[in-house]
């Protein structure tokens, strides 16, 4: 054999072993990433339960939020009628308190003059008969 079937059977065998090198370095890459992959998926699955279940818990929360605003509407619309049926009776009370102030004054002037004249009596003043 000549040395130029030398050098190419040297290089032919270098780049053999580095490409079995490679190879094997590869298989075992290719190992640990299914080993990987294979617990990843397991934890993936378990971190989606938690996540599905945190979600749910969520919208239940959510749900009791909405519940809840619809209540203090509620309460926020019971509490503006009430409002305004005091302002209603506030302004009875004043209405009524004017008629009041207007009627009970004529009202004690009536019973006044109605119930407590007196009868022609002599008068018991002394100064007063002279006048007369």
């Amino acid at each position: 054999m000549e040395i130029w079937q030398w050098v190419l059977l040297a290089l032919a065998a270098i780049v053999t072993g580095a490409i079995v090198i490679a190879v094997l370095e590869l298989r075992s890459t290719l190992r640990e990433t299914r080993a990987f992959l294979k617990t990843t998926g397991a934890r993936l699955d378990s971190t989606l339960s938690r996540a599905e279940e945190a979600l749910g818990h969520v919208n239940n929360a959510a749900r009791s939020v909405d519940q809840g605003a619809g209540r203090v509407r509620d309460l926020a619309a019971g509490l503006s009628e009430f409002g305004a049926a005091f302002s209603q009776a506030g302004k009875t009370v004043r209405t009524v308190a004017i008629a009041a102030a207007a009627l009970v004054p004529a009202a004690m002037a009536a019973w006044k003059t109605f119930f407590s004249r007196e009868e022609s009596r002599p008068t018991d003043h002394p100064e007063r008969q002279d006048l007369d």
